[in-house]
């Protein structure tokens, strides 16, 4: 095509310039999306190792439903570190914006889904309400420690600090199974969910000073002492 219509190849070769300074970055980001799965991947695995099969179903039809309420605060962040790195004079504003949108939603579906529990589980047998409605209830509470979680996350990302933070997540998702695999021999369904709760609650204290640093940082503190702390 290229021969027919007269374009010259040799004006479009790649900019080796520019390459060379993608390996890196695409590297630690890559390692850091392998982190965030590791919960997501490997916990419905863990709980069918572990519990009987009729609990392993209702429980991944609970999984799946509480994962719609976790996509909202993980995609708003997607796009918060999309702005942030084009424009990180106006990412503080940004994040108080998403930590509000995520919040709002959080409370809004986690309170429907309490009050429709039973209702949703039913949908898939009655077997499906009785056994995960409960963990139903508790699995969304998640989404509050997951705000904190993804929006660590999105200024890690902005601040190009993606080893340490894929260790640190990483190392997070291991007390995440743990916490399950405990929860789930000591009190069934109700028993991982709640462990799976508390290992996010744990994460959630450790990374919340830097979502509240850069929440309250200048508008152009970004590449300064405010984000080197982060």
């Amino acid at each position: 095509w290229a021969f027919l219509t007269g374009v010259r190849l040799w004006g479009a070769r790649p900019q080796w310039t520019m390459l060379e300074q993608l390996p890196r970055a695409a590297l630690g980001h890559h390692g850091l999306n392998l982190a965030i799965q590791l919960t997501n991947l490997a916990v419905p695995v863990v709980v069918a190792a572990l519990l009987a099969a009729g609990q392993n179903a209702s429980f991944y039809m609970a999984w799946l439903l509480v994962n719609f309420v976790f996509a909202i605060p993980y995609t708003l962040t997607t796009v918060l570190f999309a702005v942030g790195s084009g424009d990180r004079a106006a990412f503080t504003h940004k994040l108080r914006l998403t930590v509000a949108l995520a919040l709002a939603a959080g409370l809004l579906l986690t309170g429907a889904l309490w009050l429709t529990a039973d209702q949703l589980m039913s949908i898939f047998g009655r077997g499906y309400a009785e056994q995960a409605a409960g963990a139903l209830r508790i699995l969304v509470l998640g989404v509050f420690p997951l705000i904190i979680k993804d929006h660590f996350v999105a200024i890690r990302r902005v601040a190009g600090k993606m080893a340490g933070t894929a260790l640190l997540i990483a190392l997070g998702g291991l007390l995440e199974l743990a916490l399950v695999v405990i929860g789930a021999r000591a009190g069934g369904l109700h028993g991982l969910s709640i462990g799976w709760v508390l290992a996010l609650l744990a994460q959630a204290v450790v990374m919340f000073p830097s979502v509240y640093r850069a929440a309250v940082a200048p508008p152009i503190a970004p590449l300064g002492t405010a984000w080197s702390s982060l």
